[in-house]
């Protein structure tokens, strides 16, 4: 066999075939603007966390500083009505006439002390509307309260007379005397039992009863 020589064509390289590569079109920043979007909306979310946060801390600060501040006031109303010395509701008899009008005036007076220590308007609506129901469920109590002192004490008014007007039967029983002392008694038990809800029957058999008692001490 003889020598081959070489030849130009067997000194050429073989040249690697580069592969296709099918990258997605944002790998080389063709979607730049999408990925902006998606950063945006993520620091967007921090924010409003952030902010929501803020706000369920104020208001949970303005929760407490409304309550501290009912429970002040609340101390110092009971103070008010039920003081062993000077209390509201420890008024009897004919002391306990206008206490309703006292509560009003002080009670008004308690709430604008507490209500100036409150900063917001938040603080000062919820405040309101939750001192609203106590200072009326304690205005209530008042109210019966005074009328059922009042009403005794006008009760032992009326006795009071009427039994001064048997005595005074008894001491000077002249006629024109006790006619006076039984148009007296009459006026004084009629004006008193009709204005607390007694009946005509029951002012007519009361008053024979006590004109009876006028009568036995006159003879």
């Amino acid at each position: 066999m003889g020598l081959r020589v070489p030849t130009y064509g067997d000194q050429q390289v073989q040249q690697p075939v580069k592969p296709v590569i099918n990258a997605p079109a944002a790998a080389f920043g063709m979607n730049v603007n999408d990925a902006n979007q998606a950063v945006g909306n993520a620091v967007g979310d921090v924010g409003k966390m952030i902010a929501q946060y803020g706000l369920e801390l104020q208001q949970r600060k303005d929760a407490q500083k409304v309550m501290e501040t009912e429970i002040a006031l609340r101390k110092e109303m009971d103070e008010m009505l039920y003081n062993p010395e000077k209390g509201l509701m420890n008024r009897t008899l004919s002391n306990a006439y206008n206490v309703t009008s006292d509560f009003d005036g002080e009670a008004e007076k308690l709430y604008q002390k507490y209500s100036a220590d409150l900063v917001s308007d938040d603080q000062k609506d919820i405040f309101a509307q939750n001192m609203a129901a106590h200072i009326d469920s304690a205005r209530g109590s008042v109210i019966r309260h005074e009328a059922a002192q009042t009403r005794q004490a006008e009760i032992n008014t009326m006795e009071t007379a009427v039994a001064l007007n048997e005595a005074e039967a008894g001491k000077n029983p002249t006629a024109d005397n006790i006619d006076f002392l039984f148009n007296d008694t009459k006026m004084k038990m009629e004006f008193t039992m009709k204005k607390h809800g007694h009946t005509d029957e029951d002012i007519k058999l009361q008053l024979q009863s006590r004109l009876g008692k006028m009568v036995d001490n006159a003879v």
